[in-house]
């Protein structure tokens, strides 16, 4: 499962950027045979996407097949566009 979360954004007295309170949540998560109705075109193995309001009410309104063909082509990087940072970041 991976979560991102979209906070509003402010400037300090120095111009600083700094998170203010938060705005949305973007997930994905995979679980076997959850990608078996998906079309082989815009599959990503089995991953799942969705978008949650601050509280974290879930967007069921979402149109999946936009998120399953932006993250296709990272289909080397298991449709993961900041894999390379995650396999770089120190174990905690």
């Amino acid at each position: 499962m991976i979560l991102q979360v979209s906070y509003k954004a402010y400037k300090d007295a120095a111009a600083k950027d700094i998170a203010g309170p938060v705005q949305s949540h973007a997930g994905m998560e995979s679980h076997i045979n959850w990608g078996s109705d998906i079309p082989l075109l815009l599959r990503n193995e089995n991953w799942d996407y969705a978008l949650f309001a601050a509280d974290g009410k879930r967007h069921d309104e979402l149109n999946e097949a936009q998120c399953l063909a932006c993250h296709k082509p990272k289909e080397p990087d298991s449709y993961v566009f900041t894999m390379k940072q995650l396999r770089e970041a120190p174990a905690s």
